[in-house]
C-alpha cells in the first residue's frame, strides 16, 4: 500500500504534469497496468483536473505577473516555520523584562489562593464547631452521673 501511495503522489504531480524522466515514467506506467486501484485513480485525476482544461485557449501571462509569482515564490520560502515560530516566542518570554513581571505574576496568584483556601477551610471549621456547639446547647440538658459524679449538662460532660 506504501508503493501505491508513492505512486499516487508521482500521479497528482510529475506525471500529470509530463515532467517525469523515462525511467520513472515506464515505473509509473507499469504500476497502471498491474494495479486496479490506481488506474482508477489516475482516470480520476485525469477526468477532473485534465479534461476540463483541454478545451480552454491558451493565454500568455503578462511579464510583470511573473515577476509578482517569483517574488511571491520566494517570500514563501523565507516564511517562518511553525517551529521557529514558537521557539521565538518562548525566547521573547525569556526577556529580561518579562521574567521578574511573570515570576510576580505567579507569586502573587500562589498567594492569593493560598489565603483563599484557608479562609475558606478556618470559615468551614468555624461553620463546624460553631453548629455543633448550638447543637450541644439546644439539648435538653439531662445530666449522667459518671463514677457518681454529677457532670451536670451535656457540654459539661463534653469538655470535662
Amino acid at each position: 500500500m506504501d508503493k501505491c501511495k508513492k505512486f499516487r503522489d508521482l500521479i497528482l504531480t510529475d506525471y500529470i504534469d509530463a515532467q517525469l524522466d523515462g525511467v520513472s515514467k515506464a515505473q509509473v506506467q507499469e504500476h497502471l497496468h498491474q494495479c486496479a486501484t490506481c488506474q482508477a485513480f489516475f482516470l480520476e485525476v485525469k477526468n477532473k483536473l485534465i479534461v476540463p482544461f483541454e478545451k480552454a485557449p491558451h493565454q500568455p501571462v503578462p511579464t510583470h505577473l511573473w515577476g509578482i509569482i517569483e517574488e511571491r515564490i520566494r517570500q514563501g520560502h523565507s516564511r517562518v516555520s511553525v517551529v521557529d515560530f514558537i521557539r521565538g516566542w518562548i525566547e521573547g518570554i525569556t526577556f529580561p523584562r518579562l521574567v521578574p513581571a511573570l515570576a510576580s505574576l505567579i507569586m502573587v496568584v500562589f498567594i492569593g489562593s493560598t489565603v483563599f483556601v484557608n479562609q475558606q477551610v478556618k470559615q468551614a471549621q468555624d461553620w463546624e464547631g460553631g453548629t455543633y456547639l448550638a447543637y450541644i446547647l439546644s439539648s435538653t440538658g439531662v445530666s449522667v452521673p459518671v463514677n457518681n459524679h454529677d457532670l451536670g449538662t451535656p457540654i459539661e460532660q463534653y469538655f470535662l
